[in-house]
Protein backbone atom coordinates (compact mmCIF):
# COMPACT_ATOMS: atom_id res chain seq x y z
CA UNK A 1 0.00 0.00 0.00
CA UNK A 2 2.73 2.44 0.97
CA UNK A 3 4.74 1.59 -2.13
CA UNK A 4 1.79 2.29 -4.43
CA UNK A 5 1.14 5.67 -2.77
CA UNK A 6 4.82 6.60 -3.04
CA UNK A 7 5.02 5.52 -6.65
CA UNK A 8 1.89 7.51 -7.49
CA UNK A 9 3.37 10.58 -5.76
CA UNK A 10 6.63 10.09 -7.67
CA UNK A 11 4.79 9.90 -10.99
CA UNK A 12 2.84 13.06 -10.19
CA UNK A 13 6.00 14.86 -9.12
CA UNK A 14 7.80 13.91 -12.32
CA UNK A 15 5.04 15.33 -14.49
CA UNK A 16 5.92 18.83 -13.35
CA UNK A 17 3.82 21.85 -12.49
CA UNK A 18 0.27 21.78 -13.74
CA UNK A 19 -2.05 24.82 -13.75
CA UNK A 20 -5.42 23.75 -12.46
CA UNK A 21 -7.47 26.91 -12.97
CA UNK A 22 -6.56 29.55 -15.49
CA UNK A 23 -8.04 33.01 -15.09
CA UNK A 24 -10.05 34.38 -18.02
CA UNK A 25 -8.10 37.67 -17.90
CA UNK A 26 -4.85 38.92 -16.43
CA UNK A 27 -5.01 39.57 -12.66
CA UNK A 28 -4.43 43.32 -13.06
CA UNK A 29 -7.78 43.61 -14.87
CA UNK A 30 -9.60 42.23 -11.84
CA UNK A 31 -8.09 45.05 -9.77
CA UNK A 32 -8.95 47.68 -12.38
CA UNK A 33 -12.55 46.51 -12.77
CA UNK A 34 -13.16 46.30 -9.02
CA UNK A 35 -11.59 49.72 -8.45
CA UNK A 36 -13.84 51.30 -11.10
CA UNK A 37 -16.90 49.59 -9.59
CA UNK A 38 -15.88 50.77 -6.11
CA UNK A 39 -15.46 54.37 -7.31
CA UNK A 40 -18.84 54.31 -9.07
CA UNK A 41 -20.54 52.91 -5.98
CA UNK A 42 -18.87 55.52 -3.78
CA UNK A 43 -20.35 58.25 -6.01
CA UNK A 44 -23.76 56.61 -5.71
CA UNK A 45 -23.47 56.54 -1.93
CA UNK A 46 -22.26 60.15 -1.81
CA UNK A 47 -25.16 61.28 -3.99
CA UNK A 48 -27.62 60.05 -1.35
CA UNK A 49 -25.81 61.91 1.41
CA UNK A 50 -27.67 65.15 2.05
CA UNK A 51 -25.83 66.27 5.17
CA UNK A 52 -25.48 70.02 5.38
CA UNK A 53 -28.07 70.68 2.71
CA UNK A 54 -31.10 72.69 3.76
CA UNK A 55 -33.94 72.88 1.29
CA UNK A 56 -35.70 76.21 0.88
CA UNK A 57 -39.11 74.51 0.67
CA UNK A 58 -38.65 72.90 4.11
CA UNK A 59 -40.20 75.13 6.70
CA UNK A 60 -38.41 75.14 10.08
CA UNK A 61 -41.80 75.38 11.83
CA UNK A 62 -42.68 71.87 10.59
CA UNK A 63 -39.60 70.35 12.24
CA UNK A 64 -39.53 68.81 15.70
CA UNK A 65 -37.79 70.62 18.58
CA UNK A 66 -34.67 68.49 18.28
CA UNK A 67 -34.44 69.15 14.56
CA UNK A 68 -34.98 72.90 15.04
CA UNK A 69 -32.21 72.98 17.66
CA UNK A 70 -29.87 71.03 15.39
CA UNK A 71 -30.66 73.35 12.47
CA UNK A 72 -30.03 76.45 14.60
CA UNK A 73 -26.76 74.97 15.89
CA UNK A 74 -25.69 74.13 12.36
CA UNK A 75 -26.52 77.67 11.17
CA UNK A 76 -24.31 79.10 13.94
CA UNK A 77 -21.35 76.95 12.90
CA UNK A 78 -21.81 77.96 9.24
CA UNK A 79 -21.86 81.68 10.03
CA UNK A 80 -18.73 81.74 12.04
Amino acid sequence: MTNSVLSAATVLAEEGHHVVNELPVQPIWFAIVFMVVFIILSFVVASFSGRGVTRSEASPSELSENEQEALAEYAKTRQG
